[in-house]
């Protein structure tokens, strides 16, 4: 009877180890799993801190390129505006430059200018006369005179008369055309006078003299004279005159009188 109970017992101590073992190995396998678990959490923590301090230095190195781009961005933007204000500077420094050797010019050309016009020739028309001598041709005397200060040198001159009929009056035009020939490389010093002779009647009679004092007729004068300095400058003196019955004497029409 007491054989059954020993094996009994024996089996119930060897149940007890198993599960005492049991117990033991679930333990165990619950440290162990813990410690994996921890691990795993520190090595889950290590790579959060690793990607923090990644993250960091990556806004470190965006913030270094960000403030290197501007302090980039700042001295190409300084270099343009020092380059703009050289080049604004420069072109007035050049314009100023410019108009200075323009006013010096332009002072020397008035200088020059105002000198030759001092010291130039000027030859005009110092008087016309006209001669009515009955039977005699009709001759009216052209003076030129240079008033200048130096000689006219290659002096040309042309003069013609024109007979315009007075208005409503009888004029006849037969006369219209005669004209003095050119005078070549006359030299008319200054002061001194040269008179050409223009010839408009052939033979004067009292009727035709009367044509002009009544001012039936209107005897009219234009001429051009050409001539040098002695530089070689070439110059020209245009006149129009219009013979005033009443005075005898000629006046310079409004237009057609110049001299350069």
């Amino acid at each position: 009877m007491e054989k059954p109970n020993y094996r009994k017992k024996q089996e119930d101590a060897e149940k007890k180890r198993n599960e005492a073992q049991e117990q033991t190995d679930r333990e165990e396998i619950i440290i162990a799993l813990n410690g994996v678990r921890d691990d795993l959490s520190a090595e889950r923590e290590k790579s959060k801190a690793k990607q923090r301090r990644d993250h960091r230095i990556e806004r470190l190195k965006f913030r270094r390129e960000r403030s290197k781009f501007y302090l980039d961005l700042t001295a190409v933007i300084g270099a343009i505006v020092a380059a703009t204000l050289l080049f604004i500077q420069s072109g007035i420094f050049l314009v100023t430059m410019l108009d200075a050797r323009h006013a010096a010019k332009k002072a020397h050309a008035d200088n020059v200018a105002a000198l030759n016009a001092a010291d130039r020739p000027w030859v005009g028309v110092d008087s016309l006369s006209v001669d009515f001598t009955i039977g005699k041709p009709e001759m009216i005397s052209i003076s030129m005179k240079n008033t200048g200060h130096s000689p006219a040198l290659q002096t040309h001159a042309w003069f013609q008369e024109f007979v315009d009929p007075a208005p409503g009056q009888p004029c006849p035009t037969k006369w219209v055309g005669f004209h003095t020939p050119p005078t070549f490389s006359v030299v008319i010093f200054p002061n001194q006078t040269v008179v050409a002779k223009l010839e408009v009647i052939p033979k004067v009679d009292q009727a035709s003299v009367n044509l002009f004092v009544n001012t039936i007729c209107i005897l009219r004068v234009a001429g051009r004279i050409e001539y040098v300095d002695s530089g070689r400058a070439p110059h020209f003196t245009t006149v129009r005159l219009t013979y005033e019955a009443a005075t005898g004497i000629f006046s310079a029409d409004p237009s057609g009188n110049d001299a350069d």
